[in-house]
């Protein structure tokens, strides 16, 4: 059984205006995209988010690491 992926969220005006807001107060080079939550990010230590970021060097990629949902089958 595959897990579901991440998609999208589907933001009202209000949303979106609070995303845009935030986006200003971070920073002209920053993009923030929200997503339904139907996973949630993985609890990791500093040595497994080292090899994270180790690897996204190492690729050239941006790697995101989300908690197993819990399967009925697997």
């Amino acid at each position: 059984m595959s897990m579901p992926l991440p998609k999208p969220a589907l933001l009202n005006d209000d949303q979106l205006a609070k995303v845009r807001s935030l986006e200003s107060e971070i920073g002209d080079s920053v993009a923030v995209v929200a997503y339904t939550k139907t996973l949630q990010p993985a609890d990791l230590s500093d040595e497994q988010l080292a090899r994270i970021r180790q690897l996204e060097e190492e690729m050239g990629v941006y790697l995101v690491a989300w908690k197993k949902p819990d399967m009925v089958c697997e």
